[in-house]
């Protein structure tokens, strides 16, 4: 094997570099997209909580306090 088995290279990298590209993306985009879910699924049972709080307890002086 000469310089020329060196020097000669595959001539298409784009299957390569999509794969790349592809698994920067999935880490970039994949933190974000949990702490988002995270975000509102607390929105959602806090939502439901109080609401189940307020109509278990009707009636009581309690409610009227600020939160």
């Amino acid at each position: 094997m000469g310089a020329e088995a060196v020097l000669s290279a595959p001539a298409n990298y784009t299957e390569f570099m999509a794969g790349a590209i592809a698994i920067i993306v999935v880490l970039a985009i994949f933190p974000v997209l949990i702490a988002m879910s995270g975000g509102v699924a607390s929105a959602i049972l806090g939502a439901v909580l109080q609401r189940d709080g307020e109509r278990r307890f009707e009636g009581s002086e309690l409610l009227d306090i600020d939160d």
